[in-house]
């Protein structure tokens, strides 16, 4: 599920929605009651929102061994089996870290939504131990009381999934499917708004869809004919859910973050046109001892952290998934040197590229150039043209280089890929330089 980020914190002051409408809206849920056994099939199902950025949610109904009676939106297939094994286990995964999801939930008026608390309280309505209460949670499972985003969310699910799971219903081909494990989708015009869901037995995305063992074989797929695979939305979701199942393995524990990797990769893409999948060892020693140093602008601190999650990541790869190439590429990250050799390059002004290099000047001067005030600040530094910031207000490495050239109209396909092959054959040159001076 992608949103918007704006799961936290909720304005105290009225909202622009009639929440004695809201109620009744999300009441229809909570008579049709999924929670229970014998009204919902266990298998998911999947939630689209196009207007609210939701694609392939999983809805899964909540208190059925008890608890909170409602019903959460996972963020996709991946962690969904995940909370899946962890109930298996005998685990609680509504309390615990790494599920991020939006819930609403059914119980007494203390643990309502600040909105609805001050509607029944001027006015009980009969709702008893059926209050309707929404919340987010974070990565790090801390609950707070959802946006009017959220509430106008889960109006539109909790009316699309009662009027599915209604019996008097004339349409209920999709539960039928639903029932059945097959195939089906639905869609609805639902809530105040009249926002449009879609319901479906399977997820509507192909991404979403892979197995565990496909996602490998996705990225190999995607090539980089066209050039473009370091913009490749296909790739990022890829990605997206192979970095879900690396957090959650043994190798990743005790890991300061995850991420590293990713940057990795993005290099891979734009630079080499390469994926994980596909990256060999050469293509990695490239990446992460030329690229990575002239490129990011981070202290040698960087390198210890970078390395280790890319020897977690590869002997992950090499366990689960059997890369290839997973042994030749723990070589070069495992070999006693790597950390240090890296840090070697990371410290040496020499290997900075021109946008780096001002970045740890502006650093060092005591300006923060992620910030937009730091990043207005080295442009006046540096006397650059006052041009608008890039994604995030962050001051891009990459705004300066040769990867400015990318950020323009597409090229021809044909100069394009000209241009791609002069590049790589300078960098194939380059490498074997590189090897003869070792």
């Amino acid at each position: 599920m992608t949103r918007s980020k704006r799961l936290k914190g909720t304005s105290i002051l009225p909202l622009p929605i009639d929440v004695s409408d809201w109620i009744n809206s999300v009441a229809a849920l909570n008579r049709a009651a999924p929670w229970e056994p014998e009204k919902a099939p266990p298998k998911p199902l999947f939630v689209s929102l196009g207007s609210q950025n939701i694609q392939d949610a999983v809805l899964q109904p909540l208190g059925r061994d008890g608890g909170r009676r409602g019903i959460a939106l996972i963020a996709g297939p991946d962690d969904h089996e995940a909370w899946l094994a962890l109930e298996a286990s005998g685990g609680s995964p509504e309390y615990a870290p790494g599920f991020p999801r939006l819930e609403l939930t059914f119980g007494s008026l203390d643990e309502a939504h600040p909105h609805v608390k001050a509607v029944l309280e001027d006015d009980d309505r009969g709702t008893r131990d059926a209050v309707p209460s929404v919340r987010t949670f974070d990565s790090d499972g801390e609950a707070e009381p959802g946006t009017l985003d959220d509430m106008i969310i889960t109006e539109s699910v909790a009316a699309a999934l009662a009027s599915v799971l209604d019996a008097s219903s004339d349409d209920n081909e999709l539960l039928d499917a639903w029932q059945a494990n097959e195939p089906a989708s639905r869609a609805a015009r639902s809530g105040n708004d009249a926002i449009e869901v879609e319901l479906s037995t399977r997820p509507l995305t192909s991404e979403a869809a892979l197995t565990p063992g496909e996602l490998l074989d996705a990225l190999r797929d995607l090539g980089d004919d066209d050039g473009w695979l370091a913009e490749s939305r296909t790739r990022y979701a890829l990605e997206y859910r192979l970095d879900r199942r690396f957090a959650r393995s043994p190798e990743a524990s005790g890991l300061q973050g995850t991420w590293y990797w990713q940057t990795f990769a993005q290099f891979a893409a734009s630079h080499i046109g390469q994926t994980i999948a596909t990256l060999d060892a050469d293509g990695l020693d490239e990446v992460v001892f030329d690229i990575v140093p002239r490129k990011v602008s981070a202290d040698v601190d960087y390198s210890r952290p970078f390395i280790d999650c890319l020897s977690a990541l590869y002997r992950w790869l090499g366990r689960e998934y059997a890369l290839p190439q997973a042994t030749s590429c723990l070589a070069l990250l495992d070999a006693p040197d790597a950390v240090q050799r890296l840090e070697g390059l990371m410290g040496d002004s020499a290997n900075f590229d021109p946008a780096k290099a001002m970045v740890m000047q502006a650093r060092a001067a005591g300006i923060d150039p992620s910030t937009p005030e730091g990043a207005m600040q080295m442009r006046e530094m540096f006397s650059l043209p006052r041009e608008p910031m890039p994604p995030h207000g962050a001051f891009d490495s990459a705004f300066l280089s040769d990867e400015a050239s990318d950020r323009q109209p597409p090229l021809d396909p044909v100069v394009k890929r000209k241009r791609d092959a002069k590049r790589k054959s300078n960098r194939k040159a380059a490498r074997k330089a590189r090897k003869k001076n070792r």
